[in-house]
């Protein structure tokens, strides 16, 4: 009888665990044993490839632009949507949002966290699978806030002071302002990264991810927005005064309905402000791998780089976009790679003064 499985004997499981559409990846991971030392070193990482060297933000692909700049081209991208009647987005799920909100750290901080839905999951849909989870604070918001509208053949909305400048949103909008146009942020009024005695905020985004996850051309994206210094640096994190550290992760998070998320810790007794204890204490960003940007399963196509853009847009305070999914900002992954103008007016805006 020797090799004869018993009866009614369960299958042996897979060797190596598959993605959504059954390419080998590695076994699921649980995001609570992805851990660093108190340098930003976690061990035992893949070989992330050429970005490993990666410079803190590259200057030649992605040369930071001045406030006129971006002010100007926001007033351009707006023009356009009024010329072709696409102001606000019809598309379903425009400026919708899923987040959990969670007390933290004995009390004195809110941890939120902001979920990415893989195409072909509503909002709804995952905050169901959220909830089944045990994740019982997850629901589903409207990320308009009372949104400034983009230009309108008239001039400038009402609701806003005037300038002079007839243009558009970008010319009056301030650092209190929630909304550009379709652009949005995480809350109203505007929580943000103080400066910490730097003439910008420093943000590092400490990057574990591998070479599939192009965490420092997201990073230089937006780091060429004013306002703002964004510096990439692979699996290390030393201290800095004032400056801070966020952790890039990618795994095999299993079919969770995500395919990224940030968690972020806002301060319990003043929600204007992120928690920070310390310069470097942590806040996340996930890449689900269990996803192929092929589809499969059920789930749509989507890009890679398109999600680590906007994943790292969030973590300047970006909200989900009430326009399209042709904006990085939508609330679920295509194929767009810029930053989109009015989001970038939006972060320039709300980092215009020393906090």
């Amino acid at each position: 009888m020797g090799g004869a499985a018993a009866t009614g004997a369960p299958p042996a499981p897979p060797a190596v665990a598959l993605d959504s559409i059954g390419q080998p990846i590695g076994p699921l991971t649980d995001p609570d044993t992805q851990v660093t030392d108190a340098h930003g070193v976690a061990p035992g990482l893949q070989d992330p490839g050429e970005k490993r060297n990666a410079p803190p933000h590259d200057l030649v692909r992605f040369p930071e632009k001045s406030e006129a700049q971006v002010a100007e081209e926001a007033e351009a991208e707006a023009r356009a949507e009024v010329a072709q009647g696409a102001h606000e987005s019809d598309e379903a799920h425009a400026g919708m949002t899923v987040t959990t909100e969670e007390p933290a750290l004995g009390g004195k901080a809110i941890e939120v966290t902001i979920y990415e839905p893989v195409p072909g999951v509503t909002p709804a849909e995952l905050v169901e699978r959220l909830k089944a989870s045990g994740k019982s604070s997850a629901k589903v918001t409207r990320d308009d806030h009372s949104r400034v509208p983009a230009t309108s053949p008239n001039g400038p909305s009402p609701e806003a002071p005037s300038t002079g400048d007839e243009a558009g949103t970008a010319a009056f909008a301030g650092p209190d302002d929630c909304t550009n146009g379709n652009a949005v942020w995480w809350t109203c009024l505007p929580a943000y990264w103080t400066n910490n005695g730097y003439t910008d905020p420093i943000i590092r985004m400490n990057d574990h991810t591998s070479a599939a996850w192009k965490t420092a051309d997201a990073t230089s994206l937006w780091n060429a927005v004013p306002n703002i210094q964004f510096n990439y640096i692979w699996n290390s994190c030393p201290f800095m005064a004032g400056a801070r550290c966020v952790d890039v992760w990618n795994a095999n998070y299993g079919n969770t309905g995500w395919i990224g998320e940030f968690s972020y810790l806002l301060n319990a007794s003043d929600t204007r402000k992120l928690y920070e204890p310390n310069s470097t204490y942590p806040q996340q960003v996930r890449l689900n791998d269990w996803y192929n940007p092929a589809g499969g399963a059920g789930y749509g196509a989507f890009s890679r780089d398109t999600v680590v853009r906007h994943e790292v847009g969030h973590v300047t305070g970006l909200g989900h976009n009430t326009s399209g999914i042709s904006d990085l900002m939508f609330a679920q992954s295509g194929f767009a790679t810029a930053t989109g103008a009015q989001n970038a007016a939006l972060v320039a805006n709300v980092y215009s003064i020393a906090r």
